[in-house]
């Protein structure tokens, strides 16, 4: 039985925004730089979880930077 299919795309699914960098950043960038498809899913910005004061968009928008940062070091 197979378990990994080689298709050239990989699925990440996280929690949070932070986890797939913070828990899988590593063999993400690998399957970027082997030439994988990514895609990548969070199912919560955290948004309530911040201050008051604090912009609401700040976790969202740090996950845009970090992800990018992936592809853009494997180039």
């Amino acid at each position: 039985m197979r378990l990994f299919d080689d298709c050239g795309r990989i699925l990440v699914l996280g929690a949070h925004t932070d986890d797939e960098t913070l828990g899988c950043g590593g063999t993400v960038s690998k399957f970027i730089r082997k030439g994988y498809e990514v895609h990548v899913v969070i199912f919560s910005d955290c948004k309530d979880s911040l201050p008051d004061d604090m912009d609401k968009s700040t976790l969202r928008d740090e996950f845009f930077t970090a992800a990018k940062s992936l592809c853009r070091h494997q180039q």
